[in-house]
């Protein structure tokens, strides 16, 4: 068996990669219903219903704090987005929804304006750094045996 190499830089490169079904569909992770649709892509997540209809060449991207709708032939202009969300300083540009970090990781559960939930999940053998902050509390709980391994 010969080595591939594919750079999946764009939806293109993902589409042309993964798996497609009887209607050349892509879907990861999501449960789904498609009616007369073909050549999609579509991420979501695990045991989530996606339901196309009338639905051809296009990319479904469902994230926690996103989603993205498009023709599969205008992926390219994911770039714009990023950029205007860049110009207007959007934290969604710059960080995702989980955070690595050489301790572990956090993913944000919850944020307003007065308070930020956090799921922290520290490695073994590591720890977090003490922090003080002037404008909010902070509760822990420390759950074991949860988390990645």
């Amino acid at each position: 068996m010969e080595d591939k190499w594919s750079d999946l830089g764009n939806f293109d490169a993902i589409y042309d990669e993964f798996e497609k079904d009887e209607s050349n569909n892509v879907t990861q992770d999501c449960d789904k219903v498609m009616i007369d649709s073909t050549n999609n892509l579509v991420f979501s997540k695990k045991n989530k219903l996606v339901s196309l209809i009338d639905t051809n060449n296009m990319i479904v991207v469902d994230t926690p704090d996103a989603l993205l709708v498009c023709p599969r032939s205008s992926n390219q202009k994911v770039k714009e987005i990023v950029a205007q969300l860049k110009a207007k300083n959007d934290g969604r540009a710059f960080l995702h929804e989980t955070v690595y970090k050489p301790w572990g990781s956090y993913s944000v559960l919850g944020l307003s304006e007065r308070h930020k939930i956090k799921n922290i999940s520290v490695m073994p053998e590591k720890k977090l750094s003490l922090q003080l902050h002037y404008h909010r509390n902070e509760h822990w709980a420390v759950v074991k045996g949860i988390g990645p391994c």
